[in-house]
Protein backbone atom coordinates (compact mmCIF):
# COMPACT_ATOMS: atom_id res chain seq x y z
CA UNK A 1 0.00 0.00 0.00
CA UNK A 2 2.77 2.06 1.17
CA UNK A 3 4.55 1.48 -2.47
CA UNK A 4 0.91 1.78 -4.01
CA UNK A 5 1.04 5.64 -2.55
CA UNK A 6 4.27 6.60 -3.72
CA UNK A 7 3.94 5.68 -7.20
CA UNK A 8 1.08 7.77 -7.26
CA UNK A 9 2.68 10.55 -5.54
CA UNK A 10 5.89 10.33 -8.20
CA UNK A 11 3.10 10.35 -10.96
CA UNK A 12 1.25 13.57 -9.81
CA UNK A 13 4.85 15.02 -9.39
CA UNK A 14 5.55 13.87 -13.01
CA UNK A 15 2.61 15.09 -14.79
CA UNK A 16 2.72 18.74 -12.49
CA UNK A 17 6.37 19.06 -13.75
CA UNK A 18 5.48 18.17 -17.61
CA UNK A 19 2.62 21.07 -16.76
CA UNK A 20 4.80 23.38 -15.48
CA UNK A 21 7.33 23.20 -18.40
CA UNK A 22 4.77 22.89 -21.63
CA UNK A 23 3.69 26.31 -19.56
CA UNK A 24 7.36 27.46 -19.39
CA UNK A 25 7.59 26.46 -23.23
CA UNK A 26 4.52 28.57 -23.81
CA UNK A 27 5.64 31.51 -22.12
CA UNK A 28 9.27 31.76 -23.82
CA UNK A 29 7.01 31.20 -27.54
CA UNK A 30 4.94 34.11 -26.29
CA UNK A 31 7.60 36.39 -25.30
CA UNK A 32 10.18 35.38 -27.84
CA UNK A 33 8.56 37.84 -30.99
CA UNK A 34 9.03 40.98 -28.74
CA UNK A 35 12.22 40.21 -27.81
CA UNK A 36 13.27 39.75 -31.59
CA UNK A 37 11.46 42.60 -32.24
CA UNK A 38 13.28 44.89 -29.40
CA UNK A 39 17.18 43.61 -30.16
CA UNK A 40 16.44 43.71 -34.06
CA UNK A 41 17.53 40.33 -34.43
CA UNK A 42 17.14 39.79 -38.30
CA UNK A 43 18.42 36.44 -38.06
CA UNK A 44 16.47 35.40 -35.00
CA UNK A 45 13.14 36.29 -37.08
CA UNK A 46 14.12 34.42 -40.15
CA UNK A 47 15.15 31.39 -38.57
CA UNK A 48 11.68 31.67 -36.68
CA UNK A 49 9.63 32.42 -39.83
CA UNK A 50 11.13 29.21 -41.72
CA UNK A 51 10.25 27.41 -38.39
CA UNK A 52 5.76 28.28 -38.37
CA UNK A 53 4.84 25.19 -36.69
CA UNK A 54 5.48 27.19 -33.19
CA UNK A 55 3.68 30.52 -34.63
CA UNK A 56 0.65 28.59 -35.78
CA UNK A 57 -0.59 28.17 -32.42
CA UNK A 58 0.43 31.62 -31.03
CA UNK A 59 -1.61 33.65 -33.30
CA UNK A 60 -5.11 32.05 -32.97
CA UNK A 61 -7.78 30.88 -30.28
CA UNK A 62 -8.16 27.21 -30.82
CA UNK A 63 -8.11 25.22 -27.74
CA UNK A 64 -8.06 21.45 -29.49
CA UNK A 65 -4.26 20.66 -30.18
CA UNK A 66 -3.39 23.89 -28.68
CA UNK A 67 0.48 24.10 -26.97
CA UNK A 68 0.19 27.60 -26.64
CA UNK A 69 -1.70 29.07 -23.83
CA UNK A 70 -0.42 32.66 -23.82
CA UNK A 71 -0.94 33.91 -27.04
CA UNK A 72 1.06 35.99 -29.43
CA UNK A 73 -1.87 37.53 -31.92
CA UNK A 74 0.11 39.35 -34.25
CA UNK A 75 3.63 37.35 -34.34
CA UNK A 76 3.12 37.27 -38.10
CA UNK A 77 2.91 40.83 -38.76
CA UNK A 78 5.70 41.25 -36.54
CA UNK A 79 8.09 38.93 -38.00
CA UNK A 80 7.39 40.19 -41.33
CA UNK A 81 7.81 43.85 -40.69
CA UNK A 82 11.50 42.93 -39.59
CA UNK A 83 11.98 41.02 -42.96
CA UNK A 84 10.89 43.32 -44.88
CA UNK A 85 14.08 44.07 -46.59
CA UNK A 86 14.33 40.13 -47.17
CA UNK A 87 13.31 38.24 -50.38
CA UNK A 88 10.66 35.83 -49.75
CA UNK A 89 11.60 33.64 -52.14
CA UNK A 90 14.83 33.30 -50.83
CA UNK A 91 13.45 32.15 -47.34
CA UNK A 92 10.88 30.17 -49.34
CA UNK A 93 13.70 28.17 -50.99
CA UNK A 94 15.41 27.07 -47.33
CA UNK A 95 12.09 26.12 -46.21
CA UNK A 96 10.37 22.04 -46.59
CA UNK A 97 6.92 21.72 -48.41
CA UNK A 98 5.89 21.05 -44.87
CA UNK A 99 6.64 23.94 -43.59
CA UNK A 100 5.52 26.28 -46.41
CA UNK A 101 2.44 24.82 -46.27
CA UNK A 102 2.26 25.49 -42.65
CA UNK A 103 3.43 28.76 -43.14
CA UNK A 104 0.18 29.43 -45.91
CA UNK A 105 -2.04 28.73 -43.28
CA UNK A 106 -0.32 30.81 -40.28
CA UNK A 107 -0.63 33.99 -43.36
CA UNK A 108 -4.23 33.22 -43.91
CA UNK A 109 -4.96 33.58 -40.20
CA UNK A 110 -2.95 36.51 -39.53
CA UNK A 111 -4.73 37.73 -42.62
CA UNK A 112 -8.55 37.51 -40.29
CA UNK A 113 -6.84 39.73 -37.34
CA UNK A 114 -8.21 43.26 -37.11
CA UNK A 115 -6.96 46.43 -36.53
CA UNK A 116 -5.29 45.83 -32.50
CA UNK A 117 -7.40 48.15 -30.58
CA UNK A 118 -4.99 50.61 -28.61
CA UNK A 119 -7.33 51.42 -26.04
CA UNK A 120 -8.06 48.03 -25.03
CA UNK A 121 -4.25 47.17 -25.11
CA UNK A 122 -3.20 50.13 -23.08
CA UNK A 123 -5.94 48.81 -20.41
CA UNK A 124 -4.69 45.25 -20.33
CA UNK A 125 -0.94 46.47 -19.99
CA UNK A 126 -1.68 48.90 -17.07
CA UNK A 127 -3.58 46.23 -15.45
CA UNK A 128 -0.22 43.77 -16.22
CA UNK A 129 1.98 46.51 -15.11
CA UNK A 130 0.14 46.35 -11.81
CA UNK A 131 0.60 42.56 -11.65
CA UNK A 132 4.03 42.19 -12.35
CA UNK A 133 5.11 43.02 -8.51
CA UNK A 134 2.77 39.65 -7.61
CA UNK A 135 5.03 37.42 -4.57
CA UNK A 136 4.96 33.91 -6.68
CA UNK A 137 8.04 34.15 -8.94
CA UNK A 138 6.60 32.11 -11.78
CA UNK A 139 2.89 33.98 -11.96
CA UNK A 140 5.37 37.23 -11.82
CA UNK A 141 7.59 35.52 -15.24
CA UNK A 142 4.31 34.57 -16.74
CA UNK A 143 2.93 38.26 -16.43
CA UNK A 144 5.88 40.27 -17.70
CA UNK A 145 5.69 37.74 -20.54
CA UNK A 146 2.55 38.70 -20.79
CA UNK A 147 3.24 42.52 -21.36
CA UNK A 148 6.30 41.75 -23.86
CA UNK A 149 2.83 40.01 -26.32
CA UNK A 150 1.15 42.94 -25.70
CA UNK A 151 3.77 45.33 -26.87
CA UNK A 152 4.18 43.50 -30.15
CA UNK A 153 0.58 43.98 -30.49
CA UNK A 154 1.07 48.00 -29.79
CA UNK A 155 3.76 47.94 -32.20
CA UNK A 156 2.05 46.46 -34.94
CA UNK A 157 -0.48 49.13 -34.16
CA UNK A 158 1.38 51.84 -34.95
CA UNK A 159 2.35 50.49 -37.65
CA UNK A 160 -0.68 48.35 -39.25
CA UNK A 161 -0.73 49.39 -42.75
CA UNK A 162 2.80 48.55 -43.28
CA UNK A 163 2.47 45.06 -41.55
CA UNK A 164 -0.76 44.35 -43.73
CA UNK A 165 0.88 45.16 -47.16
CA UNK A 166 4.23 42.87 -46.01
CA UNK A 167 1.49 40.69 -45.23
CA UNK A 168 -0.37 40.63 -48.38
CA UNK A 169 2.86 40.62 -50.25
CA UNK A 170 4.03 36.98 -48.65
CA UNK A 171 0.18 36.03 -48.96
CA UNK A 172 0.35 36.65 -53.15
CA UNK A 173 3.94 34.92 -53.31
CA UNK A 174 3.63 32.50 -51.02
CA UNK A 175 0.82 31.56 -53.06
CA UNK A 176 2.28 31.00 -56.36
CA UNK A 177 5.72 30.02 -55.13
CA UNK A 178 7.69 26.84 -56.81
CA UNK A 179 11.02 26.39 -55.23
CA UNK A 180 13.96 26.94 -57.31
CA UNK A 181 16.36 24.06 -58.41
CA UNK A 182 18.27 23.20 -55.10
CA UNK A 183 21.54 21.56 -56.89
CA UNK A 184 21.88 24.71 -59.28
CA UNK A 185 21.14 27.11 -56.23
CA UNK A 186 23.82 25.45 -54.77
CA UNK A 187 26.42 25.23 -57.47
CA UNK A 188 26.28 29.38 -57.96
CA UNK A 189 25.99 29.90 -54.34
CA UNK A 190 29.58 28.03 -53.88
CA UNK A 191 31.23 30.17 -57.38
CA UNK A 192 29.81 33.42 -55.79
CA UNK A 193 30.98 33.03 -52.32
CA UNK A 194 34.55 31.81 -53.49
CA UNK A 195 34.81 34.41 -56.02
CA UNK A 196 33.98 37.21 -53.53
CA UNK A 197 34.07 39.76 -55.98
CA UNK A 198 30.92 41.72 -57.44
CA UNK A 199 29.36 39.84 -60.98
CA UNK A 200 29.67 43.51 -62.53
CA UNK A 201 33.09 43.69 -62.95
CA UNK A 202 33.46 39.84 -63.78
CA UNK A 203 31.06 39.44 -66.24
CA UNK A 204 31.19 43.22 -67.34
CA UNK A 205 26.70 43.31 -67.75
CA UNK A 206 24.49 45.95 -67.37
CA UNK A 207 22.45 44.63 -64.12
CA UNK A 208 19.14 46.32 -62.66
CA UNK A 209 17.63 46.76 -59.62
CA UNK A 210 13.93 44.58 -59.23
CA UNK A 211 12.76 48.24 -58.53
CA UNK A 212 14.30 49.40 -62.10
CA UNK A 213 12.84 46.03 -63.69
CA UNK A 214 9.94 46.48 -62.25
CA UNK A 215 9.05 50.21 -63.64
CA UNK A 216 10.81 49.01 -67.09
CA UNK A 217 7.38 46.35 -67.50
CA UNK A 218 5.24 48.50 -66.31
CA UNK A 219 4.49 46.75 -62.51
CA UNK A 220 3.35 49.51 -60.21
CA UNK A 221 5.23 48.21 -57.42
CA UNK A 222 8.91 45.83 -56.84
CA UNK A 223 6.26 43.38 -54.55
CA UNK A 224 3.97 43.29 -57.90
CA UNK A 225 6.18 42.35 -60.00
CA UNK A 226 7.86 39.71 -57.57
CA UNK A 227 3.85 38.03 -57.27
CA UNK A 228 3.97 37.86 -61.54
CA UNK A 229 7.44 36.75 -61.13
CA UNK A 230 6.17 33.58 -59.72
CA UNK A 231 3.33 33.10 -61.27
CA UNK A 232 5.28 33.20 -64.85
CA UNK A 233 7.79 30.92 -63.49
CA UNK A 234 4.83 28.32 -62.32
CA UNK A 235 3.33 28.54 -65.98
CA UNK A 236 6.73 27.46 -67.40
CA UNK A 237 7.81 25.31 -64.94
CA UNK A 238 10.64 23.67 -68.23
CA UNK A 239 12.45 27.27 -68.06
CA UNK A 240 12.51 28.01 -64.12
CA UNK A 241 15.91 27.56 -63.76
CA UNK A 242 16.62 29.85 -66.76
CA UNK A 243 14.41 32.45 -65.36
CA UNK A 244 15.84 31.88 -62.16
CA UNK A 245 19.39 32.65 -63.82
CA UNK A 246 18.57 35.77 -65.13
CA UNK A 247 18.66 37.13 -61.56
CA UNK A 248 21.96 37.51 -59.48
CA UNK A 249 23.71 39.13 -56.64
CA UNK A 250 26.52 41.45 -56.96
CA UNK A 251 27.98 40.11 -53.43
CA UNK A 252 27.08 37.44 -50.93
CA UNK A 253 23.96 35.12 -51.03
CA UNK A 254 22.36 38.15 -48.40
CA UNK A 255 22.87 41.31 -50.72
CA UNK A 256 19.88 41.88 -52.96
CA UNK A 257 19.13 40.72 -56.45
CA UNK A 258 19.93 42.00 -59.86
CA UNK A 259 18.63 41.70 -63.30
CA UNK A 260 21.00 41.11 -66.07
CA UNK A 261 19.53 43.51 -68.49
CA UNK A 262 20.76 41.54 -71.65
CA UNK A 263 17.58 39.35 -70.50
CA UNK A 264 15.21 42.16 -70.47
CA UNK A 265 13.31 41.39 -74.33
CA UNK A 266 12.78 37.50 -73.71
CA UNK A 267 11.73 38.21 -70.02
CA UNK A 268 9.45 41.18 -71.88
CA UNK A 269 8.07 39.13 -74.25
CA UNK A 270 7.48 36.45 -71.32
CA UNK A 271 5.03 38.90 -69.58
CA UNK A 272 4.03 39.94 -73.38
CA UNK A 273 3.02 36.50 -74.39
CA UNK A 274 1.07 35.50 -70.81
CA UNK A 275 -0.69 38.83 -71.32
CA UNK A 276 -2.47 38.00 -74.81
CA UNK A 277 -3.30 34.59 -73.22
CA UNK A 278 -5.61 36.28 -70.20
CA UNK A 279 -6.87 39.04 -72.85
CA UNK A 280 -8.05 35.40 -74.62
CA UNK A 281 -9.85 33.93 -71.63
CA UNK A 282 -11.08 37.50 -70.67
CA UNK A 283 -13.14 37.69 -74.39
CA UNK A 284 -14.39 33.85 -73.53
CA UNK A 285 -15.38 34.81 -69.65
CA UNK A 286 -16.74 38.43 -70.05
CA UNK A 287 -20.05 37.06 -67.76
CA UNK A 288 -18.59 36.68 -64.10
CA UNK A 289 -20.37 37.01 -60.98
CA UNK A 290 -18.67 38.79 -58.29
CA UNK A 291 -18.04 36.92 -55.12
CA UNK A 292 -20.99 38.72 -52.77
CA UNK A 293 -19.98 37.11 -49.49
CA UNK A 294 -15.92 38.14 -49.91
CA UNK A 295 -17.35 41.67 -50.50
CA UNK A 296 -19.89 41.41 -47.79
CA UNK A 297 -17.26 41.11 -45.25
CA UNK A 298 -15.53 43.84 -46.98
CA UNK A 299 -17.91 46.33 -45.81
CA UNK A 300 -17.76 44.69 -42.52
CA UNK A 301 -14.45 44.72 -41.95
CA UNK A 302 -14.41 48.35 -43.09
CA UNK A 303 -17.18 49.67 -40.93
CA UNK A 304 -14.87 47.72 -37.83
CA UNK A 305 -11.96 49.80 -38.76
CA UNK A 306 -13.59 52.69 -39.02
CA UNK A 307 -14.71 52.08 -35.57
CA UNK A 308 -11.17 51.42 -34.11
CA UNK A 309 -10.00 54.07 -35.95
CA UNK A 310 -12.17 56.79 -34.06
CA UNK A 311 -11.55 55.16 -30.74
CA UNK A 312 -7.32 55.76 -31.88
CA UNK A 313 -8.30 59.85 -32.92
CA UNK A 314 -10.34 60.13 -29.62
CA UNK A 315 -7.72 58.75 -27.62
CA UNK A 316 -4.99 60.79 -29.61
CA UNK A 317 -7.48 63.96 -28.60
CA UNK A 318 -7.95 63.02 -25.24
CA UNK A 319 -3.86 62.87 -24.53
CA UNK A 320 -3.46 66.04 -26.70
CA UNK A 321 -5.52 68.21 -24.73
CA UNK A 322 -4.15 66.64 -21.39
CA UNK A 323 -0.50 67.04 -22.08
CA UNK A 324 -1.81 71.15 -23.43
CA UNK A 325 -3.60 71.49 -20.05
CA UNK A 326 -0.94 69.87 -18.08
CA UNK A 327 1.88 72.74 -19.85
CA UNK A 328 -0.26 75.34 -19.00
CA UNK A 329 -0.42 74.76 -15.34
CA UNK A 330 3.48 73.39 -15.22
CA UNK A 331 7.09 74.61 -14.16
CA UNK A 332 8.79 75.86 -16.97
CA UNK A 333 11.72 73.26 -17.09
CA UNK A 334 8.16 70.91 -17.03
CA UNK A 335 6.72 72.40 -20.37
CA UNK A 336 9.20 70.70 -22.74
CA UNK A 337 8.64 67.25 -22.16
CA UNK A 338 4.92 67.90 -22.25
CA UNK A 339 4.29 70.33 -24.98
CA UNK A 340 6.36 67.71 -26.93
CA UNK A 341 4.10 65.00 -25.79
CA UNK A 342 1.34 67.18 -26.81
CA UNK A 343 2.77 67.58 -30.41
CA UNK A 344 3.09 63.56 -30.85
CA UNK A 345 -0.66 63.03 -29.55
CA UNK A 346 -1.47 65.67 -32.59
CA UNK A 347 0.64 64.00 -35.25
CA UNK A 348 -1.17 60.92 -33.74
CA UNK A 349 -4.64 62.66 -34.49
CA UNK A 350 -3.83 63.63 -37.78
CA UNK A 351 -2.76 60.49 -39.34
CA UNK A 352 -6.10 58.89 -37.63
CA UNK A 353 -8.37 61.39 -39.33
CA UNK A 354 -5.99 60.50 -42.64
CA UNK A 355 -6.67 57.06 -41.99
CA UNK A 356 -10.36 57.60 -41.57
CA UNK A 357 -11.20 59.81 -43.85
CA UNK A 358 -9.74 57.04 -46.44
CA UNK A 359 -11.75 54.13 -44.95
CA UNK A 360 -14.76 56.11 -44.77
CA UNK A 361 -14.31 56.56 -48.52
CA UNK A 362 -13.48 53.08 -49.16
CA UNK A 363 -16.78 52.65 -47.28
CA UNK A 364 -19.30 55.38 -49.17
CA UNK A 365 -17.46 54.03 -52.40
CA UNK A 366 -18.21 49.97 -51.46
CA UNK A 367 -21.55 51.13 -50.20
CA UNK A 368 -22.83 52.65 -53.62
CA UNK A 369 -21.68 49.97 -55.56
CA UNK A 370 -24.11 47.31 -53.61
CA UNK A 371 -26.80 49.50 -53.87
CA UNK A 372 -26.01 50.20 -57.46
CA UNK A 373 -26.18 46.38 -57.69
CA UNK A 374 -29.80 45.75 -56.00
CA UNK A 375 -30.96 48.83 -58.14
CA UNK A 376 -29.31 46.87 -61.40
CA UNK A 377 -30.69 43.46 -59.96
CA UNK A 378 -34.49 44.55 -59.62
CA UNK A 379 -34.41 46.42 -62.89
CA UNK A 380 -32.85 43.23 -64.87
CA UNK A 381 -35.91 41.40 -62.82
CA UNK A 382 -38.45 43.31 -64.36
CA UNK A 383 -37.28 43.35 -67.52
CA UNK A 384 -37.42 39.65 -66.79
CA UNK A 385 -41.00 40.00 -66.36
CA UNK A 386 -42.04 41.86 -69.56
CA UNK A 387 -39.45 39.54 -71.59
CA UNK A 388 -41.74 37.03 -70.36
CA UNK A 389 -45.04 38.22 -70.50
CA UNK A 390 -44.04 39.43 -74.54
CA UNK A 391 -43.50 35.23 -75.00
CA UNK A 392 -47.00 34.34 -72.96
CA UNK A 393 -48.57 36.93 -75.41
CA UNK A 394 -47.20 35.41 -78.44
CA UNK A 395 -47.67 32.11 -77.31
CA UNK A 396 -51.55 32.78 -76.71
CA UNK A 397 -51.95 34.27 -80.38
CA UNK A 398 -50.16 31.65 -82.36
CA UNK A 399 -53.58 29.07 -80.38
Amino acid sequence: MARYSLLVKKTMNETKNAVNAQTDLNVVDAGIINTLWTKSDIEGARKLIQNPYIIYNLIQNNPINNAHELKCFYAMHALLLMLIDDECTDILNQMSEDSINMLKQCLTIAKKHPHPNIKDIEKVLKERSVAKYAKNVHDRWINENMIKSLNVSKNVHYLWDKANTELQKWFDIVAVFKRADIEKVSETTKTTDVAQKPIVSIQNVELWTIDELAKKLGHKSKHSFEVKKCELIKRNPNRADEIQGWFVRSTTKRSPLLFQAIYFKELQDLFARKNKTNKKLASKNRQTLVDMKAFETYIEALQTLCKQTIDALEIADKDYKKSIQAATSAKPHERGKLLQDAITANDNATKYRATLDDYKARLDNATQLLQERQRAIAALAEIDKKMSKTLHEFNQNQK
